[in-house]
């Protein structure tokens, strides 16, 4: 079959799948404003102080939110996840926020919350490691930094260890990796691979009919279900609203940043960073029921880094910080007392 006999196959197919899923769009539409007007009770989200664009180094527009004065001694960085967006760091934000001396800095990765979406070729780790330096040039060019990741968080924070080992000599005070991996993600069991036929075809309609993936959302039903299920909490009660943001995010991210992405996070090994790591206070934690990026992985981090405090939240899922927000910001405040004794003292 011609390459243009095949493209009008798929194309013809995304129609009738694009067709039938307008309705379904429209009803995400719907409940994520509907989620994004919920205050939730547990931890009112404070408005940011100020909000910017940073461009990338091929351009790409990032959203970054800042929370607290410029002048703050410590900036923390969270970086958020794979179909996620700023939104996650939801109880960790509301804690920063009201942490004297404690600036805290926000943003959305490529492709995700309102930032741009990037090229096909540039859905690397690699790439989200050069992202991240860009954000920390515009928005934190000085001072001590706490650099925190979830997931793919913790693999962009991993990635700009390995691109600038001098930042984290010079300016990198501690560092907190969740619910994360030093090499690829677990979806060979979840079938969500560059071999997967819904994963390779929507790669390919990204390309030849992009315009066909904004039209609706059923042809990914297929594709992020697994992951959904995968990035699903634990035991634990779970207040609805928190349970319907995460839905939201997930549901949010657009098809082409999904498939796009998959290749980089099964593929990617970041183990030459970990040894950058070492010699400052470093958080390493994951829930013993993740899926996703099981507790091993975990183990693997901290072993590597060889003097990192393990935590392990249990029952916890993926989204640990969201599930289990009292465990992780406890875990996170020991993390930035231990970082500013030890900046202090290094200054000393």
């Amino acid at each position: 079959m011609s390459s243009r006999s095949r493209a009008g196959l798929v194309g013809g197919a995304a129609v009738g799948l694009a067709a039938a899923g307008g309705a379904a769009a429209a009803a995400v539409s719907t409940r994520s404003r509907h989620r994004r007007s919920l205050a939730d009770p547990v931890a009112p989200e404070l408005p940011a102080t100020r909000v910017s664009t940073v461009a990338a180094d091929d351009g790409v527009p990032l959203v970054v939110e800042e929370v607290g004065q410029s002048e703050a001694p410590l900036t923390v960085v969270l970086v958020h996840g794979f179909c996620l967006a700023m939104e996650s760091w939801h109880f960790q934000r509301a804690l920063l926020a009201e942490r004297p001396g404690t600036r805290v800095v926000l943003y959305d990765q490529r492709g995700h919350g309102r930032s741009g979406t990037p090229r096909q070729a540039s859905c690397t780790i690699e790439q989200l490691g050069r992202d991240l330096q860009e954000v920390l040039g515009a928005v934190v060019p000085r001072g001590p930094v706490v650099l925190v990741g979830h997931s793919m968080g913790g693999m962009t924070v991993m990635a700009l260890a390995r691109q600038r080992p001098d930042l984290f000599t010079s300016r990198v005070v501690g560092v907190a990796l969740f619910s994360t991996a030093a090499d690829g993600l677990a979806l060979g069991r979840l079938g969500l691979t560059a071999r997967n036929p819904v994963v390779a075809g929507l790669r390919r309609l990204s390309r030849l009919r992009p315009s066909l993936l904004r039209l609706g959302r059923t042809p990914v039903d297929a594709l992020i279900s697994p992951l959904v299920r995968a990035m699903s909490y634990g035991d634990r009660h779970l207040s609805p609203a928190v349970a319907e943001l995460s839905e939201t995010m997930i549901a949010d991210t657009a098809v082409r940043t999904i498939a796009d992405f998959l290749p980089a996070l099964s593929g990617h090994d970041e183990h030459a960073a970990l040894p950058v790591l070492a010699g400052r206070p470093v958080l390493v934690l994951c829930g013993d029921g993740d899926r996703l990026t099981p507790l091993r992985q975990t183990r693997v981090i901290a072993d590597e880094i060889g003097e990192a405090d393990l935590v392990v939240a249990p029952g916890a899922g993926h989204l640990v910080q969201l599930e289990q927000p009292v465990l992780v910001n406890h875990a996170l405040e020991r993390l930035l007392e231990r970082s500013v004794a030890a900046s202090t003292a290094a200054r000393a």
